[in-house]
């Protein structure tokens, strides 16, 4: 009896798994390990699928219950599955593989499946870029199955030879030169091996290449908040004309507050004596700010 419900959720959990395996190809450095984690994730929920699949068919899935779309399905799912998965599933696959249930290329793909992800030889060659276990008898697996016999798959190195110098064959002219110049340069001297720390351990918040701890930074002739924190930016703001203006990016760099921020607050700084006052008698809200950067920061 055909089950038109399962053959549907296993070609959609199929589609799903396909689609997760090709974003892990297709993502770059930064997307690649969300990528990884969701598809393991997606991996793991269409096994749960198929396991309960088999419980309900009282085995795999056959043509006779899910079509040759679903057994196809459930197929794409087997070959994603990790070395510990396909182990539990394989029984099921050789006893629907003796009854002509599924196609016997489906359980040679399933055999070295496992194989592959338990990092052995396959048994018959179905995975190409593997080694096979036994090349003899390889052909006589194969048939045994009804497939064809394995085609013949040249190494690399039997396609590009390695060419072995004798040991009295000259060295060409370029080389001769190189190791002339190699021979005739001085040893490198080791570096000192200097550590520096980018960031004080002892202070709020500070960099070594900039000229130490930024909350202990205070601009000449200026009495600023202590717990304020004041880049160089900010510090070479200061140290300007009072009565200079300023614009609206340079004040929300100093303060190190978004625009958003600064609108909502109806914060109202237009020169340099502005600033200063406000680093001076920073609000409540300002002052809580800088305190979690601080935080942040020495965590």
């Amino acid at each position: 009896m055909l089950t038109k419900e399962i053959q549907a959720g296993l070609e959609q959990w199929a589609a799903r798994v396909d689609d997760t395996r090709r974003r892990v190809r297709e993502a770059g450095p930064a997307e690649k390990a969300a990528s990884v984690r969701y598809a393991a994730q997606c991996r793991r929920e269409a096994f749960k699928y198929l396991a309960t699949t088999c419980g309900s068919l009282r085995g795999w899935p056959g043509r006779e219950q899910v079509g040759d779309q679903g057994v196809l399905a459930a197929h794409r799912i087997l070959l994603a599955l990790d070395g510990l998965e396909i182990r539990k599933v394989l029984p099921l696959v050789t006893a629907a593989a003796a009854k002509h249930r599924i196609p016997p290329r489906f359980l040679a793909e399933a055999t070295d499946a496992l194989c592959v992800a338990e990092r052995r030889p396959q048994v018959y060659g179905t995975a190409a870029g593997h080694p096979v276990a036994d090349e003899a008898r390889v052909d006589a697996l194969r048939a045994a199955l009804g497939l064809p016999p394995l085609a013949p798959q040249p190494l690399l190195q039997q396609a590009f030879p390695a060419r072995k110098p004798t040991p009295d064959e000259p060295l060409p002219a370029e080389l001769a030169v190189l190791e002339g110049l190699l021979r005739e340069l001085p040893p490198v001297v080791p570096l000192p091996r200097t550590v520096r720390a980018t960031v004080a351990a002892h202070s709020v918040w500070g960099c070594a290449y900039c000229g130490g701890p930024a909350g202990r930074r205070r601009a000449p002739g200026a009495s600023l908040h202590p717990q304020m924190l004041i880049s160089t930016r900010a510090e070479r703001l200061l140290t300007r004309p009072h009565d200079q203006p300023l614009e609206p990016g340079q004040i929300t760099k100093a303060l190190q507050i978004a625009h958003a921020t600064s609108v909502k607050q109806h914060l109202h700084v237009r020169t340099v004596g502005d600033l200063a006052a406000l680093f001076h008698s920073p609000p409540d809200w300002l002052l809580d700010l800088h305190r979690k950067l601080a935080a942040e920061r020495t965590a």
